[in-house]
């Protein structure tokens, strides 16, 4: 197998939490929430050596990764595959982490208990079923009284599965998003479209037709589970990927990180306080209170965390529970192999102790973005990774599963101006500069149409968005394209052939040619190029 070389980046910065003293007057170790560089540190054995694959010409991992200019080139080893059995993949993930973690300065005695605790499944919790769901009243209540939830409509409930949670369950992989839009686990709000249990069962089964595979085996569904009812588009992506996971299912729970109800269109962006080592205020103080709920009551050790107001929650948290524990957190990458490609995965955890062990969350995308096969090979790899990390693997039969449903799986925009007519209007606009011919553009339906104008969120604004201020961007923590960039980025692509002809893996090596640009991704480029195609057009 051919292995593509990276220029190497610069190393990321240690993130450094200069010994800030917690409520408690915990003093916090120095580098708290280090963000380690994935790489072969010297004690790591190499892709050659070990057996794994690397990332080739034709596998890309689907975001970019930084590079700085004249560093020497680097092969990027695939930690594990699906494919490994689940001893080699938990070895490989161990040796990977250690080797990060000695990269970013953390001594044998730090890093010895994370390695060891990685894939150990926790001692569930003996409450009862009656008693978490006391306690869960007890936390809404709780949550009422928050300024952040002020006149806003709670709902939360415990799930295995696709069910209720009974009596013995345990569920120590959660599927965490960011908030329900229904008082019902993944219902759709009132007035959007529902999806039944038959129509995504024979999605499910078209999908293995197409493929020439035979319909895998499917978790059972009884008429009063919750995904027996018609769901909205998330509660449809959540419902096919545990049916998927067969009898396996029963062993993910799904939640949210906040128990405000709001509607998809009346979604907002969340913020969290700066420095989540502080006095709890505001969203964090919602999402930690939620998560607790789930670590302390429930028994969750790994979470798949859904869009980036669940992982950066989850992150904030982790980091927050490490140092209570007087321990470190540690934000790691590696390349995961899944069924549909090859990712490079962001993963954060922490030891908190021998009673509850190790307690991590990888970061995955948000379900309307799931219809984008990159965003749905980084789901496969975060849920792959997680269900290692909780103690859960998944074995590859149900992987492959979860692959197939995955191609199922929809998404959607936010609303802009004009409702679905614009979104699909706008759909069919940017396939056309993408090359579809306008004789083909007829045979595409209009939910078609949609869900392509559904590939960058808030589609009808990127404009707008290519022309914040610097200071308007940091706050809201975008990437700021600088008027330096800006002409970088349109020199790059008058130098590829131009609009039609140049593409975004290009126009980024061209870029990150010229200085080191951590933040900047191919997703970022290929926004700002597909924007600028659609302004030339109009």
């Amino acid at each position: 197998m051919s292995t593509k070389k990276r220029p190497r980046s610069d190393p990321r910065k240690v993130e450094d939490d200069k010994s800030e003293d917690l409520p408690g007057k915990t003093a916090l170790p120095k580098g708290g929430g280090d963000r380690p560089r994935r790489s072969r540190g010297k004690d790591a054995p190499t892709a050659e050596a070990s057996g794994r694959a690397t990332i080739s010409d034709a596998a890309q991992p689907s975001q970019g990764v930084a590079a700085g200019a004249g560093g020497d080139a680097e092969s990027v080893a695939v930690t594990f595959s699906w494919r490994d059995p689940h001893e080699v993949k938990l070895a490989r993930l161990r040796a990977s982490v250690s080797s990060q973690l000695q990269e970013a300065g953390w001594t044998e005695a730090e890093i010895a208990p994370l390695v060891a605790g990685l894939g150990v499944r926790g001692t569930p919790p003996s409450s009862t079923v009656e008693q978490k769901r006391l306690a869960l009243e007890e936390l809404l209540d709780a949550l009422r009284g928050l300024a952040f939830y002020k006149d806003q409509k709670l709902f939360a409930a415990l799930t295995a599965g696709l069910r209720a949670f009974r009596d013995g369950d345990d569920t120590p992989l959660l599927v965490c998003a960011k908030e329900p839009t229904e008082e019902g686990v993944c219902k759709a709000p009132a007035g959007a479209p529902t999806h039944t249990l038959e129509a995504c069962i024979a999605k499910i089964n078209a999908a293995a037709a197409a493929q020439g595979e035979d319909m895998p085996e499917l978790a059972l569904v009884d008429g009063d589970d919750w995904a027996a009812h018609p769901l909205g588009s998330t509660g449809e992506i959540i419902r096919a990927m545990l049916l998927a996971l067969g009898p396996y299912a029963d062993g993910v729970g799904f939640g949210d990180t906040y128990a405000q109800i709001v509607p998809f269109e009346e979604a907002q962006p969340i913020r969290l306080q700066g420095n989540v080592l502080a006095p709890l205020e505001g969203a964090f103080e919602a999402a930690h209170a939620m998560l607790e709920f789930f670590k302390n009551v429930l028994g969750v050790r790994a979470t798949v965390a859904m869009g980036v107001y669940s992982y950066e929650a989850w992150r904030g948290c982790i980091k927050r529970w490490a140092v209570e524990h007087g321990k470190r957190s540690a934000v790691l990458h590696d390349v995961i192999e899944t069924p549909t490609g090859t990712v490079e995965m962001e993963w954060t955890a922490a030891m908190l102790g021998e009673e509850q062990g190790v307690v991590a969350a990888a970061r995955t995308e948000h379900a309307v973005l799931l219809h984008d096969l990159d965003k749905k090979t980084r789901f496969l790899g975060a849920f792959d990774l997680a269900a290692m990390l909780a103690g859960t693997p998944i074995p590859t039969e149900r992987l492959e599963a979860l692959a197939l449903a995955s191609s199922t799986f929809r998404g959607y925009l936010n609303p802009v101006a004009g409702g679905n007519a614009s979104c699909e209007a706008r759909g069919r606009e940017e396939l056309g500069l993408s090359g579809v011919a306008e004789g083909e553009l007829d045979g595409v339906s209009a939910e078609d149409a949609m869900e392509h104008c559904g590939r960058v969120l808030g589609f009808g604004n990127l404009d707008k968005t290519f022309h914040m201020k610097q200071e308007t961007a940091e706050k809201r923590g975008r990437f700021w394209w600088s008027p330096a960039l800006v002409q970088s980025f349109n020199a790059a692509v008058e130098e590829l052939g131009g609009l039609r002809a140049a593409k975004g893996t290009a126009i980024l090596q061209k870029l990150l040619a010229a200085e080191s640009i951590p933040e900047l991704t191919l997703q970022k480029v290929h926004a700002r190029l597909a924007n600028a195609r659609i302004k030339a057009k109009k």
